[in-house]
Parts: structure tokens; sequence; C-alpha cells
């Protein structure tokens, strides 16, 4: 079977699917919500050993430097690990998609009154 290229016409909708509209914005705190938010956690952490500790909430100051910068971290590495295997995700769809354009025919229009099924009312 020869090569199918992006703009092969039976399967060009399928692959429409997978490409995020050029129009939509991403939300300004996107990239840096999993950071802070782990960052805050980590904070907050020390904050509960403390607590339970007995001790002054910010006594040990340094822990909450360290947690506070591990938590952002992880925020940020499972983020970065998030968007790496939605992309890989996608590649492989598209991959698949190109492969075997026998498996995605294009679906008919249908208008909303061919959906609807006949209605007698029971009175």
């Amino acid at each position: 079977m020869g090569e199918m290229t992006e703009k092969e016409p039976n399967i060009q909708w399928a692959l429409d699917l997978l490409t995020p509209h050029p129009e939509r914005e991403r939300f300004v705190l996107y990239d840096y919500w999993p950071p802070v938010t782990c960052a805050l956690a980590g904070f907050a952490s020390a904050l509960v050993v403390n607590y339970f500790g007995k001790r002054p909430l910010m006594s040990g100051i340094q822990s909450h430097i360290v947690l506070t910068v591990l938590g952002a971290g992880i925020g940020q590495w499972g983020h970065l690990k998030r968007e790496s295997i939605l992309s890989e995700r996608d590649a492989v769809f598209r991959d698949y998609i190109r492969r075997h354009p026998e498996d995605f025919p294009e679906p008919e229009r249908k208008k909303w009154g061919d959906q609807f099924l006949e209605w007698v009312p029971v009175r």
C-alpha cells in the first residue's frame, strides 16, 4: 500500500478532529497551574507537619522553602510529562488514521428530523 499524505480527502476530516481549532486560545494559567498548585501543597505540608508536631507553624523555614521548591519541580515535571503523553497519543492516532484509511469512512450528514422517531401520543 502506498504512503498516505495528510491531505488525503477521505481521511482529512478524521485528521482535522485531532488538530486544535486555530482560534482557540490557551487559558492564561494553563502552564503555571500545576507548579503553583504543587508548590502550595508543599508549603502546606510543612505547615501541617509543624502543626501536628506542636511547633510554631513557621518554625524550620528551610523545610518550607525546600518543600515549596520540591513541590513546584514535581508540578512542572508532571505537567511536562502529561503534555508528552498526550502528544505521543495524538501522534499514534494520526499514524493509525493515515495507515488505515479504510477504517475511517467519512460520516454521512444527518438532519435532526432523521434522528427522531415517529411520536405517537399515548392518552
